[in-house]
């Protein structure tokens, strides 16, 4: 059995209970060198800024990492309206606009980076039999009218997913 000093160490060092419940769980299961391991694999993501430690030592992952790789994705995304992808000129699409707009689809749908981009391939690929023309890229995510002095927000992106059924982050597009 392990030393209740050790758990009060671990239990203060990793005051994140999800951390903490994994370290205990692998040291309950005479699982040492894992649980040794595990916490040298957390210590070297902290060092290497994948990880930040708050001043109450909890962790999370840090938000440039994830806001590197959203851009990335967003990029991938605008790709697709590239002129050597789309056979269209000037779709990309404005590239701060797609920025936001991805990110507010993203929320507001409830689905993945991934997802929406597989979406985007398929608008892009099939655009002749949906709608005769390429809308841009930020467009497609929303795009605002005014009709009748009124502004109106349309979404061919929201249309499709209506159109081919809703998926979540759990769930694979199938189309």
């Amino acid at each position: 059995m392990l030393d209740n000093k050790i758990i009060e160490a671990l239990k203060e060092y990793y005051k994140d209970i999800t951390i903490y419940a994994v370290a205990l769980i692998l040291i309950d299961n005479k699982h040492y060198n894992e649980a040794l391991l595990f916490s040298a694999y957390l210590e070297s993501l902290v060092a290497n800024g994948f990880i930040v430690r708050h001043a109450d030592m909890s962790l999370i992952i840090n938000p440039k990492i994830i806001e590197d790789d959203l851009d990335d994705k967003i990029e991938d995304y605008r790709k697709l309206w590239h002129y050597n992808s789309s056979g269209v000129k000037g779709k990309m699409g404005n590239k701060t606009n797609c920025k936001e707009r991805f990110k507010a689809f993203l929320k507001e749908h409830n689905i993945t980076a991934d997802n929406l981009i597989e979406l985007g391939t398929y608008y892009v690929s099939n655009f002749q039999q949906i709608s005769g023309y390429l809308q841009q890229a930020d467009y497609f995510l929303y795009k605002e009218k005014l009709i009748n002095g009124k502004r109106i927000t349309e979404s061919r992106a929201a249309n499709l997913l209506a159109e081919y059924g809703d998926f979540t982050v759990d769930d694979t597009l199938t189309i």
